[in-house]
C-alpha cells in the first residue's frame, strides 16, 4: 500500500483493496479473482468481443428449407447434440426471449438479437457475470448452392 503495509490474500479470502496499491503474484501459481466493483475503470478488456469459432457447411438445400429447420426451435435436440432443450417465449424473430439448456450445463437466458427470415439470426445466451455467448448464424448464397455459417463470440 501507499503507506508501506503488505498485504497476503489466499485462495477463498474476500477482500477490498483502495487505492493506492500494487500487486504480484508469490511463488508460481495461478491468480483469478472477481472484481465486484471498481473494475470498470481499469478492465476495460471486459466489454471486447472474443471470437471463439465458426464452422460453414456447403448445402443444396434453399434458404426456406434450412430456415424451417433454425426456427423449430423446440426439436433442434433432433439435430444438435450439444442441446438439451432450446423454448422461444413467443414467434421467432428479433427481441423474442426464452431458455436454453445444454448437456449437463444448467439452463440460460437467451435472447433473439437479429433476425432476417430466411437468411440470419443471432441468439444470445447469458452466462453468469454478465458475461454474454452470441451465436450467429446465417445461409449465403455460394457456388453450386448454399453455404451455412455458424459462428460464436463471446462478450
Amino acid at each position: 500500500m501507499d503507506d508501506g503495509r503488505e498485504v497476503v490474500i489466499r485462495a477463498g479470502d474476500f477482500f477490498a483493496i483502495p487505492p493506492g496499491h500494487d500487486s504480484w503474484v508469490l511463488r508460481d501459481e495461478r491468480y483469478v479473482s472477481l472484481h465486484m466493483l471498481g473494475g470498470d475503470e481499469y478492465a476495460t478488456w471486459w466489454e471486447a468481443e472474443l471470437h471463439v469459432i465458426t464452422v460453414r457447411r456447403k448445402t443444396s438445400a434453399d434458404p426456406p428449407a434450412v430456415w424451417a429447420l433454425w426456427a423449430d426451435v423446440g426439436q433442434r435436440p433432433r439435430w444438435d447434440d450439444a442441446l438439451d432443450a432450446v423454448e422461444l417465449q413467443g414467434p421467432f424473430e428479433t427481441g423474442t426471449r426464452g431458455v436454453v439448456r445444454l448437456k449437463d450445463q444448467p439452463e440460460r437466458r437467451l435472447e433473439i438479437t437479429d433476425c432476417v427470415s430466411p437468411r440470419r439470426f443471432t441468439e444470445r445466451v447469458f452466462l453468469p457475470l454478465g458475461a454474454n455467448m452470441d451465436w450467429r448464424h446465417s445461409i449465403d448464397e455460394a457456388e453450386d448452392g448454399y453455404e451455412v455459417t455458424d459462428g460464436r463470440s463471446d462478450r
